[in-house]
């Protein structure tokens, strides 16, 4: 609405990369739209860096919302017009920009180059203010296990949400809090966190925001053996990412699935969800979720018979050197090792 309110007053204003970075961020949060938000900020990006005189700010906030797109996305096909216009950027430029593309679109393959100052950016996060920095570095962290030395900082970030500051970022920030709860055993710290987060979505529209939390309730019922709670959020979660885009969203849902069926010994079924996040041997391109699957596909693929693909999988995590992420993937991966004798 507001885009075509500025349309009225100006006639190229659809076209300006500040309103289309706008608009795409209203169909993001709002309704989901990946593709059409893609559609919309890729031309106008491409518009910008075809001008010489374009300005590196604004391109690198656009950026940022491009990286947001294509990341709830999760297909390698919508990333190569953000990395042309990354290179576009001068260094001073594209640093905090840089650092999430390195963790965030394909850590497997990206993250370690950007390890260093993910940690250094982590350990200068007490004397961080702007919660819009505060939340990139966190999500940096997400898929390489760091989000626990985040917590401090998205605490202050919910705290001044709750209090009249910033809702977008509070809400965030509950999600990744809520999901760093879950991964070290607070469960019921974890449902707590992502509910108040389900709670200021609705209440503000911020629907994207909430299905990352949908995730993390999904997973804690499923291994709490609460099957039938887990099929009914994951449902609601592939219906509404097939019918948005939302790959990303709906490979959540395929790994919580998978964690219900392990726990109920439906190893078959485990094998199929996995395989839907990755097939068995390879780490698929800009599909992060794939990091998750080592344990749980060799654990399926054994049981299932499928002892070939269960090696290859660890081959290809070895291959990839994941292992030098993060504490938790190199006791994964070792754990997975020991199952998988060649």
């Amino acid at each position: 609405e507001l885009l075509g309110d500025a349309r009225q007053a100006d006639p190229h204003a659809g076209s300006s990369l500040a309103a289309a970075a706008a608009a795409a961020v209203v169909l993001l949060t709002g309704d989901g739209e990946v593709d059409a938000a893609h559609r919309l900020l890729v031309a106008a990006v491409e518009a910008e860096i075809s001008d010489p005189t374009a300005d590196d700010v604004e391109l690198e906030e656009a950026l940022f919302t491009l990286l947001f797109v294509c990341f709830f996305g999760s297909r390698a096909e919508l990333w190569p017009p953000f990395y042309r216009a990354l290179s576009h950027l001068t260094p001073s430029a594209s640093g905090a920009l840089g650092l999430s593309a390195a963790t965030f679109p394909d850590p497997a393959r990206t993250a370690l180059a950007g390890l260093a100052e993910l940690d250094r950016q982590i350990a200068g996060l007490r004397g961080e203010q702007n919660p819009t920095e505060l939340l990139w570095i966190a999500r940096a962290a997400f898929w390489v296990d760091r989000v626990s030395e985040c917590r401090p900082a998205l605490w202050r970030i919910v705290e001044s949400g709750r209090t009249g500051g910033a809702v977008a970022s509070a809400l965030s920030a509950l999600v990744h809090l809520g999901y760093e709860a879950f991964s070290t055993g607070r469960w019921d710290e974890a449902i707590d966190l992502v509910n108040e987060g389900f709670a200021g979505c609705d209440a503000h529209g911020y629907h994207l925001l909430q299905w990352s939390g949908r995730y993390t309730a999904a997973a804690v019922a499923a291994l709490r053996g609460d099957v039938e709670v887990s099929r009914r959020i994951t449902d609601q979660m592939t219906r509404w990412a097939v019918s948005h885009s939302a790959h990303l969203v709906e490979a959540f849902a395929c790994h919580a699935r998978a964690l219900a069926a392990l726990g109920s010994r439906d190893y078959e079924a485990a094998y199929a969800q996995l395989v839907s996040i990755t097939p068995a041997g390879t780490l698929a391109s800009h599909v992060p979720t794939a990091l998750w699957t080592v344990m749980d596909m060799v654990e399926a693929a054994l049981h299932c018979g499928h002892h070939a693909e269960a090696v290859a999988h660890v081959h290809a995590f070895q291959e990839a050197n994941v292992s030098a992420l993060s504490s938790r993937l190199a006791l994964n991966v070792a754990g997975a090792t020991c199952f998988t004798p060649s």
